[in-house]
């Protein structure tokens, strides 16, 4: 495994995507990045850009968001990233692009969080979705970069289906069992 740490990019060589086709890159700024600043005692610079590691085809890349500077990656790593409300699709000038993020999956809510489909979305089976819906879902999930224009819609949904039965599993709270619950004393004696 290499660790690869990306450079930031800006300027206008990446066209932002339209419609259902995009380029190669795309530019995403991370909206929690904020500017350098000393620290209390003024000794040193606290740094406030922000570095998220991904594993993109079984490589762990660093990417490093500096301070409202848009930083150029990947169609699928962009996806990955705008997951998250704190990531903005932007154009070569830093001007947020609409993206339309998929809806939170049940098994990826938080504790508390309620299921609720917003006004503009439905419940859908797989073989619903056109194509392109299919790979941009494949692609949010770890591994699933490896989806091409090109890939066959059942590898697609057998992939999102097995990612999310083994997410279904993780979540599932369940007791211990004895072999895996092994108490020390201080559990003892604490209890009593």
């Amino acid at each position: 495994m290499t660790d690869e740490t990306e450079a930031q990019a800006v300027g206008g060589a990446d066209k932002a995507p339209t419609g259902r086709t995009h380029p190669d890159k795309v530019l995403i700024v991370d909206t929690n990045a904020h500017p350098d600043q000393p620290s209390a005692d003024g000794t040193k610079t606290i740094k406030g850009s922000r570095v998220h590691e991904m594993m993109i085809d079984g490589r762990k890349r660093a990417f490093v968001f500096e301070h409202g500077v848009p930083l150029a990656v990947e169609w699928p790593v962009a996806i990955r990233f705008l997951r998250d409300e704190a990531f903005r699709l932007v154009d070569e000038n830093g001007e947020e692009l609409p993206f339309q993020r998929t809806p939170k999956q049940p098994h990826e809510l938080e504790a508390g969080q309620q299921f609720r489909l917003g006004d503009e979305e439905t419940v859908a089976r797989y073989e619903e979705l056109h194509d392109e819906a299919l790979r941009l879902r494949a692609m949010q999930i770890p591994g699933g970069e490896r989806f091409g224009r090109s890939t066959n819609r059942d590898a697609m949904v057998e992939f999102i289906m097995s990612a999310n039965a083994s997410r279904r599993r993780e979540n599932t709270a369940r007791p211990p069992s004895d072999e895996e619950f092994t108490p020390d004393e201080e559990w003892f004696t604490a209890a009593a």
